[in-house]
């Protein structure tokens, strides 16, 4: 009986260990937005990144008409970044596909 009294709880208490690390995981990590365009292979490149190494993701397809090029001609005169991909993480500007490479590289995501 005091066996099973233990065994409880420590079911209880890595139950606890889980659920803390998924708020934090849920405040801390913020999920990487891409703006981009069909056509572009840097676009592709920065979601194949994403899929290759399980970084989170929302990819805003920017072609012509829609709200996400609204988005990015905001975001591009904001931030002075004029190319395609454009890469935020949360509400934080990270750069095109090579800033957002060379930023994973050395783990700052």
């Amino acid at each position: 009986m005091v066996f099973f009294i233990l065994f409880q709880g420590c079911i209880f208490s890595f139950l606890l260990f889980c659920y803390f690390f998924l708020i934090l995981h849920c405040l801390f990590i913020m999920s990487v937005v891409i703006y981009g365009r069909n056509f572009c292979p840097y676009c592709h490149a920065a979601v194949s990144l994403c899929h290759q190494e399980g970084i989170s993701y929302e990819y805003r397809c920017a072609d012509s008409g829609t709200q996400a090029e609204k988005e990015l001609l905001e975001l591009s005169e904001k931030y002075n970044h004029f190319t395609i991909p454009l890469i935020m993480e949360g509400d934080r500007f990270i750069g095109g596909y090579d800033d957002f490479r060379e930023k994973y590289k050395n783990k700052g995501l």
